[in-house]
């Protein structure tokens, strides 16, 4: 995963080695604070990832930031419990948005181990399926 996110994310107590996210779930997450649907599936993905990661920590995001300068994604990373790509690293983000082939936000798709997408249907997923949506993930992934 460090060829497409780097050797280092931003963690909210310092930066985390890309090579240290090993959970079996890993889903790369495009959002901004300006976006009034983005501030509302953040507000659930939060709530989904606390329920999975409650006995066991097995999910983890990785927040790409859509906005529009370094205060908003601060204030906006606040509210998240999970990983972010550097907001300075624009150059990066627009790697990954073509990538993930990302055209709006919010976007959230499942992947591997190498960065490769599983399901582009994540958020979906969670809004429809709630935690029922692991075992489709299971199938994306070991498939």
């Amino acid at each position: 995963m460090e060829h497409v996110f780097g050797t280092q994310l931003i963690g909210h107590n310092g930066p985390v080695a890309t090579s240290n996210v090993t959970f079996r779930y890993k889903l790369v997450y495009f959002s901004a604070k300006w976006c009034p649907l983005c501030k509302v599936f953040t507000s659930q993905l939060a709530s989904f990832y606390s329920l999975v990661n409650s006995y066991e920590q097995i999910f983890e995001v990785l927040f790409v930031s859509y906005d529009r300068n370094k205060s908003d994604f601060n204030e906006y990373f606040n509210e998240m419990p999970w990983l972010a790509v550097k907001y300075e690293d624009r150059k990066r983000i627009g790697k990954l948005e073509k990538r993930f082939g990302v055209h709006d936000v919010p976007f959230l798709a499942l992947i591997d181990d190498d960065g490769n997408i599983k399901s582009k249907d994540a958020k979906n997923d969670i809004i429809t399926k709630g935690i029922r949506a692991l075992n489709e993930w299971d199938a994306a992934l070991y498939k």
